[in-house]
């Protein structure tokens, strides 16, 4: 086996990994408040990442750069670590888990439009085909109109998706000036993250009584969500086309939707796997300009 089949088989175990985590982290959802689960994955995913990068790896820290762009790593802390994963964890406690995977794959489509007005990088013809195709799901997919709460939820989950993007864009500006993904991964966590964990401790103290299967969830979530995951995923798109990487990301929903019918007892419609499927052709197609380059 190849470094290319193995970075592939390896970014598939991790998406079909992230897919049982975000499952396992629905049904936890139900027996916990969510922003104790929150800002204890937040917490937890801070510690393992500055347990990997100043022990494991010992990356030496470029303070001068980190510095210069420290306004822009608050930026980023804030919208990923604070504002997306709490729209994250507030969308998944609400949205049945295959609805909240597929609005999360539209991040995609949204960081196109974006890097289109911020960066002047301007779609082909095929990849707003692609847009159109991805969008026309959603009229597929939501065959029947969701009720007014899980309307909020979905609101507040694509403003969430909103900051997922604008993230991408501006960790990708980062990353053109010399900023490692590790060190910058770190450093926004803990920027962004600290206000959270510091509210979690202020309302719900250092005691937290969970359960052995909650604390595996939720450091489960942290690892392959939010720290290593970040790190692997990195690593890989060394080896791999992004367009080859965006694609296996986009699989997250087919394996999330599987997990959740013998987990959760969760029931997909056809149209649900119709929209879907419309979608997953769509972005495929958003990313054929990096594959033809």
């Amino acid at each position: 086996m190849n470094k290319h089949t193995q970075v592939v088989v390896m970014l598939l175990a991790l998406v079909m990994l992230g897919s049982l985590s975000s499952v396992w982290a629905k049904l936890v959802l139900d027996q916990m408040p969510l922003f104790t689960f929150l800002w204890l994955m937040v917490a937890t995913g801070m510690v393992i990442l500055l347990v990997y990068a100043c022990l494991l790896k010992r990356i030496p820290w470029p303070w001068a750069q980190i510095k210069g762009h420290g306004v822009k790593l608050l930026l980023i802390g804030l919208a990923y670590f604070f504002f997306y994963r709490l729209a994250f964890v507030y969308g998944l406690s609400k949205l049945p888990v295959t609805t909240h995977a597929y609005v999360i794959n539209f991040t995609g489509l949204v960081t196109m439009l974006l890097s289109a007005v911020m960066l002047k990088e301007h779609p082909s013809g095929k990849q707003w085909m692609g847009a159109l195709l991805a969008l026309s799901g959603v009229f597929v997919y939501f065959n029947q109109w969701p009720d007014w709460s899980q309307q909020l939820a979905l609101l507040v989950l694509a403003l969430g998706v909103l900051c997922l993007a604008l993230t991408n864009i501006w960790i990708r500006e980062l990353s053109s000036k010399g900023l490692g993904s590790t060190v910058l991964a770190t450093v926004a966590m803990v920027l962004g993250g600290t206000p959270l964990v510091l509210v979690g401790l202020y309302s719900d103290g250092v005691s937290v009584v969970l359960t052995g299967f909650q604390w595996f969830v939720i450091v489960l979530n942290a690892a392959v969500v939010l720290s290593l995951g970040v790190v692997i995923w990195s690593h890989a798109l060394k080896y791999i086309r992004s367009y080859e990487a965006s694609v296996l990301a986009s699989s997250g929903v087919i394996f999330v939707a599987l997990f959740s019918v013998p987990i959760l007892g969760d029931v997909i419609d056809w149209y649900e796997w119709c929209g879907i499927a419309i979608m997953l052709m769509g972005l495929f197609l958003m990313q054929r300009k990096s594959h033809d380059a």
